[in-house]
């Protein structure tokens, strides 16, 4: 009996013991396992914020509507090149509406320890088709992909909505672009780039028309484009000057032979701070021959050569020269209210020899806006457009537009 109660006492001690134990082993337990999911959770949290750090989404939403006095036509934006020439077929005038929205994203990832920026951009328009805008990596001192031209100033130009100026040098292109700074206030960039497309007779919509014609653009042969860049002292602006030279070249499958002509441009483009944050001037000025898809009002010229082109009596390449420019001032009333207004004009030169005489001779424009932004992010207003245009063979027309926009960004 003494060894059964023993024997008891010691199963009863062993149960008690075990009972503690396993207690003790499931509390340690799920401490553990507490604290391996915190772990988890603060590892993934700090992966997410290093995440957000090197990835920014940006985008912008543009709504506008455009009301067009005479003489012009159902676009949503105005430049002088698509004034009608005849006031004969003026449109009737209506109000038309543009929508335009962009979403972008940046982000910042290590191959073989460099840092690589990758930035891409899509938009929209009212009827829903998307476009590429941007689609670049950047590395060290290196640009690759699709962006606006070297040979462009986009920081230069005028504070208008509804319209470019028509004397404006922009294009976006594919490229491999080299940039370097010098110092803060110098700066410089090369790049190859896929040149604007030209055509010999734009106004043959027809196929078979095409496939008759003898003359075989050859639109491959890239763009060499470069900036140089002066930053003003204490933040008051900038100067940018810029090239661009190309080979124009085209096959003529009758006599079998190439043709070519060179073409090139200078931009010289200017941001200047009169009153830091109050008022601000800007303009530029552009020559160029044979670069007519870089040029605001030449590039919108649909049914009429733009570049280059030949005549009855020689297949030699002759190319379109323009000389523009414009001007822009920005007046900050309050940080709110702000007052824009600007001018410019466009000529092409030498065209004696041009086979068509109602083809695009020169343009003007001027513009006057006013807008409130009562934050960062969101603005609008209402400008005032007019226009003139005057063809080769000397006739002139006008045209006035009233355009009221607004515009998001984040």
């Amino acid at each position: 009996m003494f060894n059964t109660t023993i024997t008891q006492i010691t199963m009863k001690t062993w149960s008690k013991y075990l009972y503690h134990l396993s207690l003790v082993t499931a509390i340690l337990g799920v401490s553990v396992v507490h604290t391996y999911a915190q772990e988890n959770e603060t590892e993934q949290l700090e992966e997410n914020l290093k995440i957000l750090e090197t990835t920014k989404i940006y985008g912008n939403a543009t709504l506008g509507a455009g009301f067009s006095v005479n003489n012009y036509p159902g676009a949503t934006f105005f430049v002088p090149a698509k004034i009608v020439p005849d006031t004969q077929s003026n449109p009737d005038a209506k109000l038309i509406f543009d929508l335009n929205v962009g979403i972008g994203l940046k982000k910042t990832v290590k191959l073989n320890d460099k840092n690589i920026l990758l930035d891409m951009s899509i938009g929209f328009d009212r009827e829903g088709k998307s476009t590429i805008k941007n689609a670049t990596a950047e590395f060290d001192n290196w640009v690759l992909g699709l962006t606006a031209s070297s040979f462009a100033d986009l920081g230069s130009m005028p504070a208008i909505t509804g319209g470019y100026a028509n004397s404006t040098a922009y294009k976006d292109a594919k490229q491999i672009r080299w940039k370097q700074t010098i110092n803060p206030s110098y700066s410089y960039a090369v790049s190859l780039e896929e040149a604007a497309k030209f055509d010999l007779n734009p106004e043959e919509k027809d196929k078979d028309k095409k496939k008759a014609d003898p003359r075989k653009p050859n639109n491959d042969t890239p763009a060499l484009a470069g900036h140089f860049r002066f930053n003003y002292p204490d933040k008051l602006g900038h100067l940018h000057i810029g090239a661009l030279g190309r080979i124009l070249n085209y096959y003529h499958t009758t006599t079998k032979k190439d043709y070519f002509a060179p073409a090139f441009g200078v931009n010289l483009g200017s941001r200047y701070n009169i009153i830091p944050e109050k008022t601000i001037l800007n303009g530029s000025i552009v020559y160029g021959q044979g670069i007519g898809g870089y040029i605001t009002d030449l590039s919108v010229l649909e049914d009429e050569v733009n570049t280059a082109y030949t005549t009855a009596k020689s297949a030699e390449l002759s190319t379109i020269k323009a000389f523009g420019g414009y001007l822009g001032a920005e007046y900050r009333w309050t940080p709110e209210v702000r007052l824009a207004a600007s001018g410019g004009a466009l000529f092409t030169l030498n065209n004696d020899n041009r086979p068509n005489k109602a083809s695009y001779k020169s343009g003007y424009y001027g513009a006057l806006k006013v807008s409130y932004h009562p934050t960062e992010h969101f603005n609008f207003g209402i400008s005032y457009l007019f226009g003139g245009r005057t063809n080769e063979n000397k006739i002139h027309n006008q045209a006035n537009r009233i355009h009221f926009e607004s515009a998001f960004t984040f």
